[in-house]
């Protein structure tokens, strides 16, 4: 029994550390990108490396469009005008399956209630303007940042997780 129960917890543990190996972006390092399409605008929404192992759902208007993941990039075409981007933490077993082995209920339950919920900003486009969106490390918000700067230097650390 107590052979069982050991085998058991092991495989939990090594259950819970596979969303390691899928949680990262692996595509190309961050580039300066080329002009949007004619007609369109773009925007480069970056989450920058901040070791919190979460993905983010990004939603334009209410359309799913990616799962943000820690260091990654997506770049977004869309038309000219006003966007509402809306982020929420995604649901991991990875994240729970640790305490549900080693704690009591409690405190999973506040872990859950402690992490960061919904957010939302609203982005104006210009026609073929690009803007920067990013994540606030440790949270689901999101800001606007000029291209330069600080968003620049975050963002040379960032992969591409466009497909």
């Amino acid at each position: 029994m107590m052979r069982t129960t050991l085998n058991v917890t092991c495989l939990c543990l090594l259950l819970s550390t596979v969303g390691c190996a899928f949680n990262n972006p692996d595509g190309p390092a961050y580039s300066k990108p080329p002009a949007p399409p004619e007609g369109k605008s773009q925007l480069v929404v970056f989450r920058p490396v901040d070791g919190w192992d979460r993905t983010f759902s990004l939603s334009v208007a209410g359309e799913h469009k990616t799962d943000m993941l820690n260091g990654g990039f997506s770049t977004l075409t869309l038309p000219p005008g006003t966007h509402v981007l809306e982020t929420d933490i995604n649901f991991s077993i990875r994240a729970w399956l640790p305490g549900i082995i080693v704690v009591i209920l409690p405190i999973i339950i506040y872990q859950e209630m402690a992490a960061p919920g919904e957010s939302s900003l609203s982005v104006e486009l210009g026609l073929g303007e690009t803007r920067f969106v990013r994540f606030v490390p440790g949270t689901s918000s999101l800001e606007l940042v000029d291209g330069s700067g600080d968003a620049s230097s975050a963002l040379t650390e960032c992969r591409s997780q466009d497909d």
